[in-house]
C-alpha cells in the first residue's frame, strides 16, 4: 500500500490538475474514487485522456492493484500496519482500517497524530471515513513509539466508546490493535485481551438476562464468527433466528441462528436443538417456528423481512444473492432503494432477475456529478473549455435527474429505463427448484381444501366450523372483500370485511390493547384462522379454545358519558337478525345488473339513502337495549344500570 499523500501528489501531477482540487476531492469522496469515478475533477479532454491511461497503469499494477490484504487476525494487522506506519517515529498516531465483508482491505486513514505518549481521536472521525468507504467493519490501530505495549485508560476508554459508536451504525469494530514503535512484531490486541469479546457480532453465543420475555435482552451475533484469534467471515447474504413459537409463549427464548442459504439437513438439526418435535410437560407436542431476528448483509432486507416467512422463500432468495457476482450484489442494493418490487420475499426473488432494468452509475453522488458526466463524458453539450468554469454543472444534472426520474443513493446515482419487470417466480411453493427446497417433503403434499376456524357472527357465540380455503368461500364467510388483520401474538388472523363498518354491517365485537382500552370495533362477521409459511391454515385446538373463549359473548355498543363501551350479553338477548351474508350478495349482484348470477335487465333504484354513521348505530343499539329490557325483565336492572348515568 503506498503512501496516501504521496499517492495524490503524483496523481495530480500526471493527470495535470491541482494539487489541493485532487486532496479536496479525496476527501471528500476517498482517494479510492480518483481511480474509480474522478468525472468531477477532470474539466478538459486531455485530462480524461490522461485519466485513462492512468487506470490503466494501475489496473496493471500489481504494487497498486493486488496488495489490498485480507487482515484475517491480529499478527496479520500487525504486518500490515507496520508497513504502513514506518514513517511514524516518535509521535503517537491513530490509524483506521476500513474492510469489505471479506475483512480486505478497502483503505486507511490516519485519524490523529499527537505527541510522543498521546493522540486525540473522535469517533466521528473514524467513521466518516468507515462511511465514505462503505466499509462492512473497522479495524483500529496506534502505535507506542516507547515500545511499550501496555494500554492506557484512554486506550480503553476509547475502544469502547467505538465499539458502541459501531453498534449504533453497523460497522463492526473487529480489533483496536497496539504496534510497538521498536520490536516490529510485537502487538497487544483488545480483542485477545478480552475488551472487545462482549461486542455483539462476535461469535455464535447469546446471552440471556434474566427478562426472558425481552427479545431485546439477548445479544446477538452477526457477520463474524470467533475462532481462536482469527477474524473468520461467513459469506451468507443474512442469518435468522428461528425461534421456537411454543416455548416463546410459555416465556422462554429458545432458538439458533442460521445462515442462509442452506440445506435440508442442516435446517432438521437446528429444528432438533431448539426443540421442534419434543413434547413439554403437559404432553403438548412443539410444531411451530417463528423468525425473532435476522442479521442482513444485503441492502435493506432487514426491514423487509418478517417473523412468518416462508424458509424456502427465503432460501431461494438467498440463493439467488449469492449466485450474483460482487458488481450484481451493489446493483441489487443499488435497485432495492428505488424499485416499487420490494415489498415481499417474492418481489425480492424476481428483482435478482430483472437488475437490468435499473442503470447504476458509481461514484456519482451529486447534481454535479450527473451533469459532468453527461456533459464530458458523454458529450451531450459542447461546453467550451474557457467557459467550463462558468458553466452551471449542477443546474444541469438536476434537470436531467428530474426528467429521467433518477436519484442518488449510497451506491451511486441510479435510474429505471422502464423496461418489462418479468415475474418469473409467482411465490408459489411448485415454482421453487427443487435444490432451493429446505422444509417438508420433495414433492408437495396435498392440501386440504377446508380450514378449521372460528366463525364469529354478531349477537352470537363463537363457535368452531370447517370452511373451504378458496378466496370466494372465505369471502361469503364475511360478506364481501376481505382485510387480514394481524392482532394478536399468536400466530392467527382475524378476517373481517373490508368495509364492514362503512357498508353498515352490524357492529360485532371489541378490540382492546394491551392496557384494556377499547381501540377498535369489528362490523359484520370475522373468524380467526391459523397462520402457516403458505398462508391461512386451520386452527389449532388449542387456539380453538383460547380465542373462542376470548370472542365467546356477544357485544353490543353505547356512547356512556362520551365513551364508546362494550356490554356483554347473552346470545338469547340479541333478536334475529337477517341474513348478513346474503343481503351483502344480493347487494354485490344488483351492482352488476345481476341476481343468482344471472343478468338483471331491471335498472337498479336509485336511493338517497346514504350508510348509516357508526354514532347512528350506536343510538340504535341504546333503543334496542331498552326494548330488551322491557322483555326481558330478568335484564332490566342490569341493562338499566349501564344507560342510567347516561340519561341522568
Amino acid at each position: 500500500m503506498i503512501n496516501e499523500a504521496r499517492y495524490i501528489q503524483s496523481y495530480a501531477k500526471i493527470i495535470g490538475v491541482k494539487e489541493e482540487a485532487a486532496i479536496s476531492y479525496a476527501q471528500k469522496k476517498g482517494t479510492l474514487a480518483l481511480i474509480n469515478n474522478a468525472s468531477g475533477l477532470l474539466t478538459t479532454k486531455t485530462q480524461r485522456e490522461k485519466h485513462k491511461a492512468f487506470v490503466d497503469l494501475y489496473r496493471m499494477s500489481s504494487e497498486l492493484h493486488h496488495e489490498n490484504p485480507v487482515l484475517s487476525s491480529p499478527e496479520a494487522v500487525t504486518s500490515f500496519m507496520q508497513s504502513v506506519m514506518e514513517h511514524i517515529h516518535d509521535k503517537e498516531a491513530m490509524m483506521a482500517v476500513f474492510l469489505d465483508t471479506k475483512n480486505r482491505v478497502i483503505d486507511y486513514e490516519e485519524v490523529s497524530l499527537g505527541t510522543i505518549n498521546s493522540s486525540i481521536v473522535h469517533p466521528r472521525e473514524i467513521f466518516r471515513g468507515a462511511v465514505i468507504n462503505k466499509a462492512n467493519a473497522i479495524i483500529l490501530c496506534h502505535n507506542h513509539p516507547s515500545g511499550d505495549l501496555t494500554p492506557s485508560g484512554e486506550d480503553k476508554t476509547i475502544t469502547l466508546r467505538l465499539k458502541e459508536a459501531g453498534k449504533l451504525m453497523g460497522i463492526e469494530v473487529l480489533d483496536h490493535v497496539i504496534i510497538s514503535g521498536i520490536e516490529k512484531d510485537r502487538y497487544y490486541s483488545f480483542k485477545e485481551s478480552g475488551v472487545l469479546e462482549e461486542t455483539i457480532r462476535y461469535g455464535k453465543k447469546i446471552q440471556k438476562e434474566t427478562d426472558k420475555e425481552n427479545k431485546s435482552a439477548l445479544s446477538v451475533s452477526s457477520s463474524i464468527k470467533e475462532t481462536g484469534t482469527n477474524y473468520e467471515v461467513t459469506d451468507a447474504p443474512f442469518e435468522a433466528f428461528i425461534t421456537n413459537l411454543g416455548k416463546y409463549n410459555e416465556g422462554e427464548l429458545v432458538g439458533e441462528w442460521i445462515a442462509f442459504p442452506t440445506d435440508r439437513e442442516s435446517l432438521q438439526e437446528v429444528f432438533k436443538r431448539i426443540g421442534i418435535g419434543s413434547e413439554n410437560e403437559l404432553g403438548t407436542v412443539y410444531e411451530e417456528i417463528f423468525i425473532s431476528d435476522y442479521d442482513c448483509r444485503i441492502g435493506n432486507l432487514y426491514n423487509i423481512l418478517g417473523e412468518y416467512e416462508s424458509l424456502n422463500e427465503l432460501n431461494y432468495l438467498a440463493s439467488k444473492i449469492e449466485e450474483l457476482s460482487e458488481s450484481e450484489k451493489e446493483h441489487f442494493e443499488a435497485a432495492m432503494e428505488i424499485s416499487d418490487y420490494t415489498g415481499s420475499v417474492k418481489d425480492l426473488i424476481n428483482l435478482t432477475e430483472n437488475l437490468d432494468r435499473y442503470e447504476v452509475y458509481p461514484g456519482i453522488e451529486d447534481y454535479d456529478d450527473l451533469g459532468r458526466m453527461y456533459i464530458d463524458e458523454y458529450g451531450i453539450l459542447e461546453v467550451p473549455d474557457h467557459l467550463k468554469n462558468y458553466f452551471d454543472y449542477a443546474a444541469y444534472g438536476r434537470d436531467v435527474a428530474m426528467d429521467e426520474g433518477g436519484s442518488f443513493t449510497s451506491y451511486g446515482y441510479i435510474r429505471d429505463n422502464y423496461d418489462t419487470f418479468r415475474e418469473f417466480y409467482h411465490g408459489n411453493r411448485e415454482d421453487i427448484p427443487e435444490e432451493y427446497l429446505i422444509t417438508g417433503s420433495i414433492e408437495e403434499p396435498e392440501k386440504s381444501d377446508t380450514l378449521t376456524v372460528l366463525m364469529v357472527e354478531p349477537g352470537k357465540e363463537a363457535y368452531v366450523t370447517e370452511i373451504k380455503s378458496d378466496i370466494s368461500s372465505l369471502q361469503a364467510q364475511v360478506g364481501g372483500l376481505i382485510e387480514s388483520v394481524y392482532v394478536f401474538h399468536d400466530p392467527v388472523v382475524l378476517v373481517c370485511n373490508d368495509e364492514g363498518k362503512i357498508n353498515g354491517m352490524e357492529l360485532n365485537r371489541a378490540l382492546y390493547d394491551e392496557n384494556g382500552n377499547l381501540y377498535d370495533i369489528i362490523g359484520g362477521p370475522f373468524f380467526i384462522a391459523g397462520l402457516s409459511e403458505d398462508g391461512f391454515t386451520s386452527l389449532s385446538t388449542e387456539l380453538c379454545n383460547k380465542y373462542q373463549e376470548r370472542f365467546k359473548t356477544p357485544e353490543i355498543f353505547a356512547n356512556i358519558g362520551g365513551e364508546i363501551v362494550a356490554i356483554p350479553v347473552t346470545a338469547s338477548i340479541q333478536e334475529k337478525k337477517e341474513n348478513y351474508l346474503r343481503a351483502a350478495e344480493l347487494s354485490q349482484e344488483q351492482n352488476y345488473n345481476m341476481i343468482d348470477g344471472q343478468l338483471n335487465n331491471i335498472a337498479p333504484k336509485k336511493t338517497h339513502e346514504k350508510p348509516s354513521s357508526v354514532l347512528a348505530r350506536l343510538k340504535e343499539n341504546e333503543a334496542m337495549i331498552q326494548k330488551n329490557a322491557a322483555e326481558k325483565k330478568q335484564d332490566i336492572s342490569k341493562i338499566k344500570k349501564l344507560i342510567e348515568p347516561e340519561r341522568s
